[in-house]
């Protein structure tokens, strides 16, 4: 059912379950098992997602990418999630842009801030990428190039709607390894909304 779903959609949807897995492992309410499915997606991910945006036919990518879907469904339904996806609603709820997009744009930059916290699981994620990238940030912005999303967003927004938008996420930002505050929320908006010019 899946195999007509064109490139760009499929590649958003991707990158939305990697950012499930993602937030999942990383969860200060996860556990081992939420753990293991969280790995499990995201080794799947890297190794078939690039494929099935590539040829939709594939039916093995595809499959391979349900089989991820689901599995990071089940983590995040037993962990929560985090501010990645706080801040992907909010800034989708006022500007209309892709859930996946948006989860692909700002989880690089939570993860970098997060790591300090999330030294010891760092190693564990950037070895289920299988890609060598000495980095699990770095790894996620290739395999969103390799999928055709540009994370380079020109987003117009003024001092008021930043705040708005760093309000809407620090209602409900999950149950990340801490709390993000204002500031770091507000400088992460910035880089990624305005990330044309401010890489």
């Amino acid at each position: 059912m899946t195999v007509t779903l064109p490139p760009e959609p499929t590649a958003h949807g991707g990158m939305d379950v990697l950012t499930h897995a993602t937030e999942c492992y990383i969860s200060r309410c996860t556990h081992p098992l939420a753990e293991t499915l969280s790995l499990c997606a995201i080794r799947l991910v890297f190794q078939y997602l690039q494929r099935a945006v590539r040829a939709g036919d594939d039916l093995k990518a595809r499959g391979r990418m349900l089989e991820a879907s689901i599995m990071s469904g089940i983590a995040f339904a037993s962990s929560s999630l985090g501010p990645v996806h706080a801040m992907a609603e909010a800034a989708g709820g006022a500007y209309d842009l892709p859930h996946g997009l948006l989860n692909a744009a700002f989880l690089p930059h939570v993860i970098r801030r997060y790591a300090p916290e999330i030294r010891p699981k760092m190693e564990a994620l950037t070895q289920a990428t299988g890609t060598g990238t000495p980095a699990f940030s770095t790894a996620v912005e290739d395999l969103a190039l390799r999928c055709g999303i540009d994370l380079r967003l020109d987003v117009p927004f003024d001092e008021d709607a930043l705040e708005r938008l760093v309000e809407v996420a620090l209602r409900d930002q999950g149950m990340g390894p801490r709390d993000l505050d204002a500031d770091e929320m507000r400088t992460i908006f910035r880089r990624v909304l305005d990330g044309a010019r401010n890489p």
